[in-house]
């Protein structure tokens, strides 16, 4: 990316490793999935605090999109999902992660927030639907876990 307006430039790339396993053949699928999202200045020296990496919502379900902000992100995300009823999956998740320094500098097990959530969700198309969820987040688990963020959301889902 670009700006248009001052002489800077910077790339933001990262990537999403995972997997899910149905552990009984009907559909009751247990999920693991870990991402990182580093954005580097090219040219010049900021890169707008709009374009850093961010968590929240997808890989961090208990906070809001962009709760956490920094030049690099870290997550992980243990899922397991159920049927409830013909049209209806039960989901639960678990995740650690944070925002952190250029290249994941400062990262440390006790900077990590955790983030849990339970909802349901529409199956009929895998990758997207409507979605109900609760969640909650913490802060670090070197400041005691204790819980600074808690979302409910109603909304639909896309996924590719």
């Amino acid at each position: 990316d670009f700006d248009l307006t001052n002489p800077r430039s910077w790339i933001r790339y990262g990537g999403v490793l995972g997997g899910v396993v149905d552990v009984d053949g009907h559909q009751r699928a247990v999920g693991l999935r870990v991402s990182v999202d580093l954005v580097d200045p090219m040219r010049g020296s900021e890169v707008p605090f709009t374009e850093l990496a961010s968590l929240g919502s997808d890989m961090m379900p208990g906070f809001v999109d962009g709760w956490m902000i920094g030049r690099s992100a870290t997550a992980a995300q243990l899922s397991y999902t159920w049927p409830v009823a013909v049209w209806l999956d039960g989901e639960a998740r678990l995740s650690a992660g944070n925002a952190f320094d250029d290249h994941l500098q400062g990262f440390a097990f006790d900077k990590l927030r955790l983030s849990g959530d339970f909802g349901v969700t529409t199956n009929d198309a895998r990758d997207q639907g409507l979605e109900l969820l609760f969640g909650l987040g913490t802060e670090t688990l070197e400041r005691g876990e204790h819980i600074t963020s808690v979302r409910l959301a109603v909304g639909s889902r896309r996924g590719f």
